[in-house]
């Protein structure tokens, strides 16, 4: 494998592994002041999934022999402050479902937009 293939495949492994990590963290943060029933059902699936996700990665990055980098304290700081006042203000479901909604597509769009500006250098 060409060595320009390969750090393009650990840059994008420790992408996604960064991405599905910070889901896990957001939703741990935020699963207990979610107050309706189906919703937190919905987070805990949801979250299963970035668990899942993450031992593929995991697996893919020893594969290639990588150690992958997780999310800094800075990143999980700053998300935790914004959950906390976000939620803080408001509780309702609806608003809480649309902070994981953002979360996700900000989180998907920045893997994609990765994914293809690798694929193009």
């Amino acid at each position: 494998m060409e060595e320009k293939e390969y750090k393009r495949i650990i840059e994008l492994l420790d992408d996604a592994y960064k991405t599905v990590r910070m889901g896990t963290y957001a939703i741990d943060c935020i699963i207990d002041k979610i107050e309706n029933k189906d919703l937190e059902n919905l987070m805990r699936k949801q979250n299963s999934y970035y668990l899942e996700s993450t031992k593929s990665i995991e697996a893919i990055a020893n594969e290639y022999k990588h150690e992958l980098s997780d999310i800094n304290l800075m990143a999980k700081g700053s998300s935790f402050v914004a959950i906390n006042m976000k939620t803080m203000m408001n509780k309702e479901t609806s608003h809480i479902a649309q902070m994981l909604i953002d979360g996700t597509t900000i989180a998907d769009m920045s893997l994609i937009w990765k994914c293809g500006l690798l694929m193009i250098v």
